[in-house]
């Protein structure tokens, strides 16, 4: 069982388009890359996915940004960082 505890979504270029974040089959948010660079988000209750599940991360990007280069991107580029708590099931 991995309990999610954190995630940290990165738009460091400014990209446009929308991103939407899965734990197994739940959408846990879609959001608007325009809307912001770093955003992280927080439970104090870890949100359990199990072994067979996944998490996803769907970009559909509209327009890439302009990184701090001054160069326009050639393609959007998204990081996501998950951290957790991990434990066995007995």
């Amino acid at each position: 069982m991995f309990g999610i505890t954190d995630l940290v979504v990165a738009n460091f270029q400014g990209d446009e388009g929308v991103v939407t974040i899965n734990f197994g089959d739940r959408k846990i948010t879609t959001i608007a890359l325009e809307t912001f660079r770093n955003q992280d988000y927080h439970w104090v209750t870890p949100i359990s996915i199990t072994e067979s599940q996944t998490v996803t991360v769907q970009v559909t990007c509209a327009k890439p940004g302009t990184p701090a280069t001054g160069r326009q991107a050639q393609e959007c580029h998204e990081v996501l960082n998950v951290s957790g708590v991990l434990s066995d099931l007995r």
